[in-house]
């Protein structure tokens, strides 16, 4: 009887040894199970950072391009051996979209940056706070090239009083009227001012001011230097049923618009700058030519002596993750 009893409590202790052997080695499994599951999240984790490192490493690197006038163009740059593709894309002119891709190990990172960028207005043959319409630029080779224009922007404010200053020494010293009231013409095959250059004297341009009323250019007519409009309206006014040109050797700065009528107005003998706060726009044939051939000398003279080109620090505009 007591043998039995103690056969039977040994066999009650076998099963619950076998128990306690069947939970450890389940608890066994899920503790491997677990910390295999949390060291391949620690692996996939790690490889987001690395990736995330790399596209911000790469945003940086196209947004210093940008800074130094490089845009639509695209790089592969290498950050801690980890490779991301960027592009930096010009949107208009003074705003870039930086894109940079990264992918570790199957984990992509895609990082799109919009920044604005000052302007370098003395590369700005044409310039329009509106809108610019049926005006192409050229570079000083003669070749098309419309990084040379900017529309919608913020036209810069000019030194009124330093031009209306040189404008009233030129008029005393030629008897050439040069300050306005009431607007200008200048006639057909008129050439004006005197003399007959952008430079007035050796470093110092030409100035005209129209004070109220509008500029207007005739048949045949040439105009020298800096002309600036500040209530009215730039005209080239050729009759429309000849193919006569008006020839502009200068910057035209107007605080409204810059109108081109006829069937060929202006032509390709805008040789400088055209600035309009408003839009810059023309009438006429559908082949009339309105061409703005840059000419950097004459924008140099014109930006760095008068120009307040305002805030010239880069900014982000937007930074988000795809």
């Amino acid at each position: 009887m007591f043998r039995k009893i103690i056969h039977d409590e040994d066999g009650f202790w076998s099963v619950i040894f076998l128990l306690l052997l069947t939970t450890l080695a389940s608890l066994g499994m899920a503790t491997y199970h677990a910390t295999r599951q949390s060291g391949s999240n620690a692996v996939n984790q790690a490889n987001v950072i690395r990736s995330d490192y790399a596209a911000t490493s790469g945003v940086y690197y196209g947004v210093r391009q940008a800074m130094n006038g490089r845009t639509d163009t695209t790089w592969t740059a290498y950050d801690l051996g980890i490779e991301a593709e960027v592009t930096n894309t010009s949107i208009d002119g003074s705003t870039v979209e930086v894109l940079a891709t990264s992918q570790v190990a199957g984990t992509e990172r895609i990082i799109r940056v919009e920044m604005s960028l000052p302007i370098d207005w003395s590369r700005v043959a044409i310039g329009a706070g509106g809108s610019v319409s049926r005006f192409n630029a050229y570079d000083e080779d003669g070749n098309k090239d419309n990084s040379l224009l900017q529309q919608n922007a913020q036209i810069p404010e000019v030194d009124h009083d330093a031009l209306l200053a040189m404008a009233l020494v030129q008029q005393a010293a030629t008897g050439q009227t040069r300050v306005y009231n009431g607007g200008l013409t200048i006639k057909n095959k008129e050439h004006f001012p005197t003399p007959n250059d952008f430079w007035y004297a050796e470093g110092v341009p030409n100035v005209t001011i129209i004070q109220n009323g509008d500029l207007r250019f005739s048949n045949y007519s040439v105009g020298y230097g800096i002309f600036i409009v500040m209530e009215g309206v730039v005209i080239s006014d050729v009759d429309a049923e000849l193919s006569n040109l008006s020839t502009v050797n200068g910057v035209i700065y107007s605080e409204g618009d810059i109108v081109s009528k006829g069937s060929h107005v202006f032509g390709h003998d805008i040789n400088g700058a055209v600035w309009a706060v408003n839009d810059i726009w023309a009438t006429g044939s559908p082949d009339a030519g309105h061409e703005v051939h840059y000419v950097a000398e004459y924008l140099e003279a014109f930006v760095d002596n008068f120009v307040d080109p305002g805030d010239s620090t880069p900014s982000i505009v937007s930074w988000e993750y795809l």
